[in-house]
C-alpha cells in the first residue's frame, strides 16, 4: 500500500485555508504537543533547586561502565534515575 503524502498535505493546507474550526483544532494540537515536550525536558534536565550548589566527588574505579556506576550511585542514594522509576 502506498500513501502518496502530496496530496495529504495539499488537503491539510486546503481544509485549513477554508475550515476556521479545523484550523483551530490543528494550532490546539500542535500548541498541546509543544507544551508536553516543555514538560517532560523540563522534566528531565532541570535541577530540583537552582539555588542548591551542592556537589559530590565519586571516584569511579578503572573499568567501570556507565552501569556499574549509576548502580552504586544508587545505591549511596545520590542518584536516581526518574525513568527508570516510572518503569518500576
Amino acid at each position: 500500500m502506498i500513501i502518496n503524502f502530496g496530496k495529504i498535505i495539499n488537503k491539510i493546507k486546503r481544509r485549513l485555508k477554508t475550515d476556521p474550526k479545523f484550523r483551530r483544532f490543528l494550532y490546539f494540537i500542535c500548541y498541546s504537543v509543544v507544551v508536553i515536550f516543555l514538560i517532560f525536558v523540563w522534566e528531565i534536565y532541570v535541577p530540583r533547586s537552582f539555588a542548591s550548589n551542592h556537589t559530590i566527588t565519586y571516584l569511579a574505579k578503572s573499568g567501570q561502565g556507565d552501569d556499574e556506576i549509576a548502580k552504586d550511585l544508587e545505591q549511596q542514594g545520590k542518584y536516581k534515575d526518574k525513568l527508570k522509576a516510572l518503569a518500576q
